[in-house]
């Protein structure tokens, strides 16, 4: 499931709606689970059906994400796919998912049950749970019309992290605005902090005081105002974050991206921990929508690694 949950989201349709644009809330991650008591609306009793899922995020009236398919599950009335999670960019708390169950194989295209869910109603039930369960996708079950016949879903949602802007495009690339001079974008990159490792302690070590460490990040063209940064986690030499994604817009192929980690102190100024430099010309030319798992050695300090996933989405 990390392995899975670890792709970015790509879009497909309205270019502007293409990949992670950063201009939304978070990542919500869906997975089929199954579906009871499907029949034909006018056919014999005993006849099951060969049903899929079409199922999407649905923004406005005129914008909503990519709709994706499961398998067909042949003569069930019971099916389970067990799907994969897949990624969907969420807007506003006003979004829908939207799942439709058809049969594709009758001599007709027939659908046999649709539901329509809000975002507001899972970010309800997501908040209420505790930090140590929300990390885990969780079960959500939706009538399709009929009251026996039900669908069976698993959600999990990642907010975006920090707070770097991701400007709005317009299709050849430039910014939504008369005047503007920015740089043509190119996509958007995507940044998760995961762990550190054996990280060096600047502080007194009595009674478990140990390093407080945080890391901040930016590309190789940004200013130092454009840094994001990860929570602190208290007296830990083996910090795990498993942040949610920072976004950078990208507009250079060969840019780098600088992550540095830092023991806060609240009086005097952060000790420096080490500092990762990642080259993005590789990521950018690699296998789009896919995050690379990178864990090295940070330089400039006696020894600690860290570990971050980075992925790139195309404009």
């Amino acid at each position: 499931d990390k392995a899975r949950m670890s792709r970015l989201p790509s879009f497909s349709g309205d270019q502007e709606l293409f990949g992670p644009t950063g201009r939304g809330m978070g990542i919500l991650h869906i997975c089929i689970k199954n579906a009871t008591d499907l029949r034909y609306r006018q056919a014999p009793r005993d006849a099951k059906p060969s049903a899929c899922v079409h199922f999407q995020v649905v923004y406005n009236e005129h914008e909503s994400s990519r709709t994706e398919v499961t398998a067909a599950v042949p003569h069930n009335r019971n099916p389970s796919w067990n799907t994969p999670m897949f990624p969907f960019e969420v807007m506003t708390e006003q979004d829908e998912i939207h799942f439709k169950v058809l049969d594709l194989e009758a001599s007709e295209e027939e659908i046999l049950g649709e539901a329509r869910v809000p975002v507001k109603r899972l970010f309800q039930t997501l908040n209420r749970l505790s930090p140590q369960v929300a990390v885990f996708p969780h079960k959500f079950e939706e009538s399709l019309g009929a009251p026996s016949q039900k669908i069976e879903f698993e959600a999990l949602y990642e907010q975006y992290q920090g707070s770097a802007p991701v400007s709005r495009m317009l299709k050849d690339g430039t910014p939504n605005g008369l005047g503007s001079t920015a740089v043509r974008k190119i996509g958007v990159l995507s940044v998760r902090i995961v762990a550190a490792y054996n990280l060096v302690n600047t502080d007194t070590g009595l009674f478990g005081d140990v390093s407080d460490p945080f890391v901040e990040m930016w590309l190789g063209c940004q200013s130092k105002k454009e840094r994001q940064k990860t929570k602190t986690i208290n007296n830990d030499l083996n910090p795990v974050w498993n942040t949610g994604p920072f976004l950078f817009p990208l507009t250079m192929e060969d840019d780098v991206l600088h992550l540095e980690v830092f023991d806060e102190d609240m009086i005097t100024s952060n000790d420096f921990l080490g500092r990762l430099v990642i080259p993005l010309y590789n990521i950018v030319h690699g296998e789009p929508n896919e995050a690379v798992r990178i864990k090295d050695q940070l330089q400039d300090i006696k020894h600690g690694e860290l570990e971050v996933e980075v992925g790139f989405t195309p404009e």
